[in-house]
């Protein structure tokens, strides 16, 4: 218990520290790196950008297995890639930045799932990496996203039970395979996710990067063993390679 409470106390001091970091240093665009007046962390010339690139690429988002729909920002190239790895070790409060511009994008979206009344739950990290890293760059993304569009956040829904390092492997069959008990439903939550409450409501996970899908799938399953049955997905960057048309 005594341990429990020291990694909690060292977790969020971490996430106390780069708060004061992020809040300090002034904002700005997370591809272009302007100094912006606007806090919301994305400009509006990179924001066109973003949007002339989903209009002339030649690649989608195809759902993994056990997603029903998968709404993104782009193809993991610059500048998503850097934002995504700045975002994951050293500012998560790139998250607004990233959450605006897919909130943006995705609008229309949004608004038809509003009527559903869907839940956020962000991809959670092992323990031994959340603290190394201090906070959970997914959990970062759907607060923002729950603050923006008034969707409910569970951030404690789904457990990292597997290892966490998966060995590599060598396509995503393979990498499916090892991560396919890799999580479970808070017993906590459970109740609540398959009850009346969240009946028909879609959960939608958040992560940041989509590769293989392995990992929404291994997710998508876990909820599945529970009761949920619509599973949407939410990402902010994807591999072309494996979502190519």
């Amino acid at each position: 218990m005594v341990e429990g409470m020291i990694r909690h106390f060292t977790r969020e001091l971490k996430r106390g520290a780069l708060a004061i970091v992020n809040w300090i240093a002034p904002g700005v665009c997370f591809a272009c790196e302007m100094t912006l007046i606007d806090p919301h962390g994305l400009c509006e010339y990179c924001l066109a950008q973003l949007q002339d690139e989903r209009a002339r690429t030649l690649y989608r988002l195809v759902p993994p297995p056990g997603v029903r729909r998968i709404l993104g920002v782009g193809p993991y190239q610059a500048p998503l890639d850097q934002a995504v790895l700045r975002l994951k070790h050293q500012r998560p409060a790139l998250a607004r930045g990233l959450a605006f511009a897919l909130c943006h994008l995705h609008e229309k979206d949004f608004a038809a799932w509003r009527g559903l009344k869907p839940i956020l739950v962000p991809i959670t990290l092992h323990p031994e990496r959340l603290q190394m890293r201090g906070y959970n760059q997914s959990i970062e993304l759907a607060r923002e996203m729950s603050a923006r569009l008034g969707f409910e956040l569970q951030r404690a829904a789904l457990l990292r039970v597997g290892p966490m390092r998966v060995q590599h492997a060598s396509n995503s069959l393979a990498r499916q395979a090892q991560l396919i008990d890799s999580f479970t439903i808070n017993p906590r939550l459970a109740s609540y996710l398959a009850g009346e409450s969240a009946k028909g409501r879609p959960i939608v996970l958040v992560d940041d990067v989509i590769t293989t899908g392995a990992t929404l799938t291994a997710a998508s399953i876990a909820l599945r063993r529970a009761g949920i049955q619509t599973i949407d997905a939410a990402v902010i960057a994807w591999a072309m390679p494996r979502y190519q048309l």
